[in-house]
């Protein structure tokens, strides 16, 4: 009964033990969740605002545009009608407007517009081929004019009165203004952020794997790409097949544009101050188990050398001490059985 009594005990100690880890790491997860939700609503805020003030000067590109006395203006004063101030925003690239042949009229970078062809571009020629397209925002591209580095472009298609193509408008982002706003947030060791195209197509990751330019990957084909977008926002985990670990993936949509953008974590950092935890509390409820193990075999070695001294005691209670013979009381004893 005592071993009995004793196992019972271990397995409830190792039961509620276990319960309470499992709870603490549910916690840590839904921890983790909150704080990468949080920098995932800050840069949604921050993404879309700029993404507005884009939206606003193409609106009033393409209003200026169509005013009949615009032509009237001298080209510089043409110049700040179209663009006023909003090629001084941080970050941002050429904005032009492109008659139907993909060709310059109007150029933020200079009163004479350059001399090249954007009808190459993917932003170009899908408003071309759909009239019912609003703001576009295109996949990443090289800008082949002033800095030359990676830049996304967010655009609007110009129709005339009976809904033919006009040309369009569009404004360059470059993505370093995406780096440097997910260099302010604080990660954690292996954690990175990454900005996606609904499309599958990576537009930016930060930090950048060692030696890899990821930007312009498709990700459509990746099972976990395509939970993120079927479910819009949100968490889970999941084996990220890139990188071969384990991952808690956050996400959310940036309101009504085509982007994505996802945080993962790695679950050794996730569950960092866990794994610590767990070890200490299992190995202090591991030696109270031993110790509850060697109380009880002490218990029992006790108890059988009372029952031996007890049988001895007996034994010599029965027996003459001198003659070795069965005492009286035993002669009794015997007889009444009989």
């Amino acid at each position: 009964m005592l071993i009995v009594g004793s196992s019972v005990s271990m397995l409830a100690i190792l039961a509620i033990v276990a319960s309470l880890l499992a709870r603490e790491r549910d916690d840590a997860a839904q921890t983790a969740a909150r704080a990468a939700a949080n920098i995932v609503q800050l840069i949604d805020a921050d993404v879309m605002h700029n993404a507005e003030l884009y939206d606003s000067s193409l609106l009033g590109m393409m209003s200026a545009w169509e005013r009949p006395d615009l032509k009237e203006l001298s080209p510089e004063l043409r110049q700040l009608v179209l663009f006023d101030r909003s090629t001084a925003a941080a970050y941002k690239g050429d904005l032009v407007l492109l008659n139907n042949k993909g060709e310059i009229l109007a150029d933020s970078l200079s009163v004479i517009p350059r001399n090249d062809n954007f009808s190459d571009r993917h932003y170009f020629r899908i408003h071309a081929l759909d009239s019912s397209l609003d703001l576009h925002v295109s996949p990443p591209y090289k800008s082949r004019w002033g800095y030359k580095d990676w830049c996304i472009s967010f655009s609007r298609r110009i129709s005339g009165p009976d809904g033919e193509f006009k040309g369009i408008v569009s404004a360059a982002m470059r993505l370093v203004y995406f780096k440097h706003l997910f260099m302010s947030q604080r990660l954690g060791d292996g954690s990175s952020i990454n900005l996606l195209n609904t499309d599958g197509t990576l537009i930016l990751r930060y930090p950048e794997l060692e030696g890899q330019d990821l930007t312009g990957k498709d990700y459509s084909h990746m099972a976990n790409f395509q939970r993120i977008l079927k479910e819009g926002d949100g968490s889970f985990a999941a084996l990220s097949t890139q990188l071969n670990s384990r991952r808690l993936y956050t996400f959310s949509r940036v309101g009504n544009l085509p982007l994505l953008v996802v945080i993962g974590q790695s679950e050794d950092e996730v569950y960092a101050v866990w794994h610590r935890n767990a070890w200490l509390i299992g190995t202090a409820t591991s030696l109270l188990c031993l110790g509850i193990v060697w109380l009880t075999w002490l218990l029992c070695r006790e108890l059988r050398r009372r029952h031996r001294a007890e049988d001895e005691l007996a034994s010599l209670a029965a027996t003459d001490g001198l003659t070795g013979l069965d005492n009286r009381r035993q002669l009794d004893e015997a007889m009444e059985t009989e």
